[in-house]
């Protein structure tokens, strides 16, 4: 059994192309379109770019939040489908951004139910994947009234999903120190007996639900996955506060 520190591991894989990139994308302020980004690479990983490195800025104005949120390529190594990255740069300004994606959940949700009707199952998890990572993003940048509708819909659209994956993906719920360590075990479909087994651990906001894509790239190597929220991540939010004994939470689950 052995941990992996982060979903954000999984971009060398995902991206043979750029094997040198570890970890975050760096962003630089010559941003000219909504998916455009610029990196600093070296034989470590990744370092922003120096301003005469950049050159001249194109605007004097930082990007917003949500500007960058729209360059991010975690989005897109999490799943999120590029055309709705694209509609949500494009869409009407009185929009919200939360209304936009929340909007896009309730769409990709209706297209699993009719997927369901047919009994198309693999169809109607990926959807409703979809739909998960729609309302993950919807909230993922503010710390307001949003953010707890965002966090129950996605959690219930990827309870709905877990089933209908290939290999499904287990639901357990760890009781501990007062509180419940939400997670989810999948185990490859030709597994006999024991095997190896990968503990994903999400940095920071991340949540249990964004590791979906790193684990079939475990399953298909063999590799079990495991994961988890940890203190302030996803369902453990409001209930534990993040802090130094994340470790602590770590272990529970490896015992379980």
């Amino acid at each position: 059994m052995f941990t992996l520190s982060s979903p954000w591991m999984g971009s060398r894989a995902l991206c043979p192309s750029v094997k040198a990139v570890a970890g975050f994308v760096a962003l630089g302020p010559n941003q000219t379109g909504p998916l455009s980004f610029t990196v600093g690479l070296h034989k470590k990983g990744v370092r922003t770019l120096t301003h005469a490195e950049r050159g001249p800025d194109k605007t004097s104005e930082s990007p917003s939040a949500e500007q960058e949120m729209l360059n991010w390529g975690r989005l897109l190594m999490d799943g999120v489908p590029f055309a709705d990255l694209i509609a949500a740069q494009r869409r009407d300004s009185e929009q919200p951004w939360f209304d936009f994606w929340m909007g896009r959940a309730d769409d990709y949700e209706k297209q699993a139910d009719a997927a369901l009707a047919l009994d198309r199952r693999k169809t109607a998890g990926q959807f409703l994947f979809f739909a998960s990572m729609c309302a993950q993003y919807a909230q993922f940048l503010w710390w307001n009234v949003d953010r707890q509708p965002g966090q129950r819909r996605k959690v219930d659209l990827y309870r709905r999903a877990a089933p209908l994956f290939t290999p499904t993906a287990q639901r357990f719920e760890l009781k501990f120190e007062g509180s419940i360590i939400p997670g989810y075990e999948r185990v490859p479909t030709d597994r006999l007996g024991r095997g190896p087994v990968a503990i994903l651990i999400g940095g920071l906001e991340s949540t249990k639900e964004e590791s979906y894509l790193f684990e079939n790239l475990l399953l298909e190597r063999g590799i079990a996955t495991v994961t988890f929220d940890g203190p302030g991540q996803g369902e453990m939010w409001t209930d534990v506060e993040l802090g130094p004994g994340f470790h602590r939470y770590t272990s529970a689950v490896l015992d379980h």
